[in-house]
């Protein structure tokens, strides 16, 4: 990809990622639609200083713009953001095989193989949210392994669901009761 379009995808991916419109964008930079729409479709090339505007207005760097580096914040704020960092490692087969499973009465994934079932090896989780994901993800890939739907088609499934997945934000990292548990012990 050349740096003409890794700016106009970042772009765009920073106007879908904040809900934000053309037209608003638009008008914070003070330029008109038709100039932020040749940038998006890598037509034009902005200024530095609108280049500026853009790297401060979505609070990222402008070396990120322009492709000379990914982005340094990994903080996971919703569950699109958990699930992007999933997918890549469930493409590894002989590492993570996704397996249903119910264990104390508790529905939940497991990962690891069926033959390997030490709590410790093992990742599970009991979040509806992710078992949700994960139960659809292992049923479109079947699908696709079985070569039932084009890969374009498992590409907006993955897409459509990371769309959903970004509006819900992911729980606190501890819970509230727990934390309130804590220090009323200290």
């Amino acid at each position: 990809m050349d740096d003409k379009n890794i700016f106009s995808e970042r772009l765009k991916e920073l106007l879908h990622s904040n809900d934000m419109t053309q037209t608003e964008l638009s008008d914070s930079l003070g330029i008109s639609s038709s100039m932020l729409s040749y940038y998006i479709r890598g037509i034009k090339q902005p200024s530095v200083n609108i280049i500026k505007l853009i790297a401060k207005k979505f609070n990222v760097s402008i070396d990120w713009l322009l492709g000379l580096e990914e982005p340094k914040d990994t903080e996971l704020k919703t569950y699109a953001d958990m699930i992007k960092l999933l997918i890549p490692l469930l493409k590894y087969p002989k590492i993570w095989n996704l397996v249903r499973t119910y264990e104390d009465m508790n529905e939940g994934f497991f990962y690891g193989s069926q033959d390997d079932r030490i709590p410790f090896d093992n990742l599970q989780t009991s979040n509806h949210i992710i078992m949700d994901f994960l139960d659809n993800y292992r049923k479109m890939t079947e699908i696709l392994e079985n070569n039932s739907i084009p890969e374009d088609l498992y590409n907006l499934w993955i897409n459509d669901r990371l769309n959903h997945y970004n509006k819900i934000s992911l729980p606190p990292e501890k819970d509230e009761t727990v934390r309130s548990h804590e220090t009323s012990t200290d």
